[in-house]
């Protein structure tokens, strides 16, 4: 009898043991499960908060008449200054029904300046019904082919349509002889041009007194130029090489200056051999 009554309490024992063991371990997890319920209330409290801003955003900014586009004003100190109406149609822009912030004015930006004759892009929203569009537009440095055609170049030899650039065509330089196997359109680039280009902005910027009238590139050594010279209106005819153009225009330019003042009539110069600037009457 006392040995069971051992046994007995020996259970009991171990029962009462593990029932303060087990609740020992309750209040960790009670801890945790308060823990997470509190977290998932806050991330839905959280949620809900950017849900209702969200809509708030939506119904104040993208669905208020108030913001409606009702003006596009285009800024620019070329071509384009004043265009809206051009500038809203290659933007498919709507006045009177597009919303001022649903207008992506990066995508907008990106879509003027892949216009070749167009440099920089800077848009802007002025509330509460008005988008400012700033260009600064690309200069062309000579017309292709003839002085009627529509396509000019710029410095880095970027093609563009006459139609979309600051009309100074006739103050320009015609360049041809480019010898392309294919139409020519705006945006392309011309590598075969770069020596021309290059003596266009030398003149432009070191030899005031010289106006280029036409370049001829068709030969793969030598450029065949056309130009006037101080206020000598006689057109000279000058065959120079494609190479160290700023040594050559330094050497043209003294040579016609000599020339001038020693009453040289002639108006044909070669300076194919090493440099020199030889006169003539023809080639």
């Amino acid at each position: 009898m006392s040995e069971t009554k051992n046994s007995k309490n020996n259970r009991a024992t171990k029962t009462a043991s593990g029932n303060k063991s087990a609740k020992s371990r309750n209040p960790f997890k009670k801890r945790w499960v308060r823990i997470s319920i509190a977290a998932l209330m806050i991330a839905i409290a959280i949620t809900g908060v950017v849900l209702i801003v969200m809509f708030a955003a939506d119904a104040f900014f993208f669905r208020n008449e108030h913001f409606t586009l009702r003006h596009i004003v285009v800024k620019s100190p070329g071509w384009w200054n004043g265009r809206s109406e051009k500038v809203g149609s290659i933007l498919e822009l709507t006045v009177n029904r597009d919303n001022l912030f649903s207008i992506d004015i990066g995508k907008k930006r990106m879509a003027l300046e892949a216009i070749p004759s167009i440099g920089q892009v800077a848009i802007k929203r002025v509330l509460p019904d008005t988008l400012v569009i700033e260009i600064i537009g690309k200069i062309p440095r000579a017309v292709l082919y003839n002085r009627r055609s529509k396509w000019l170049i710029n410095d880095s030899g970027i093609v563009m349509d006459r139609d979309n650039c600051v009309n100074i065509s006739r103050e320009l330089p015609v360049i041809y002889g480019l010898n392309l196997n294919r139409a020519l359109k705006a945006g392309m680039e011309l590598k075969n041009a770069s020596q021309a280009l290059e003596l266009t902005v030398l003149v432009l910027r070191y030899h005031h007194e010289i106006k280029l009238l036409t370049i001829n590139i068709r030969d793969p050594k030598f450029m065949d130029i056309k130009l006037l010279y101080g206020s000598n209106r006689g057109v000279y005819s000058v065959k120079m090489p494609k190479k160290d153009l700023s040594f050559m225009m330094i050497k043209l330019k003294n040579a016609l200056r000599q020339a001038r003042l020693a009453g040289e009539k002639k108006r044909i110069v070669n300076m194919t051999y090493s440099g020199k600037v030889i006169f003539s009457e023809r080639r």
